[in-house]
């Protein structure tokens, strides 16, 4: 599984690096599910730690790099 994190604030903007990890095992996701709308299921799945290795696979960025 490969997470990246961005966000906004302002006219700023930043990307997380690509990391690279094990997906948790599949009963862990049993919860999410459960979830009654399509937006719970998603956030509640993405909250999920990676497993190893966590290495990162492309770099992040943000709008005030030069």
């Amino acid at each position: 599984m490969i997470r990246r994190h961005w966000g906004a604030q302002d006219l700023d903007y930043f990307v997380s690096d690509a990391l690279y990890g094990a997906m948790p095992d599949a009963c862990a996701f049993e919860q999410c599910l459960a979830a009654g709308s399509a937006e719970l299921r998603f956030d509640c799945m993405r909250k999920f730690p990676l497993g190893p290795p966590t290495v990162a696979c492309d770099a992040g960025w943000s709008s005030t790099d030069s």
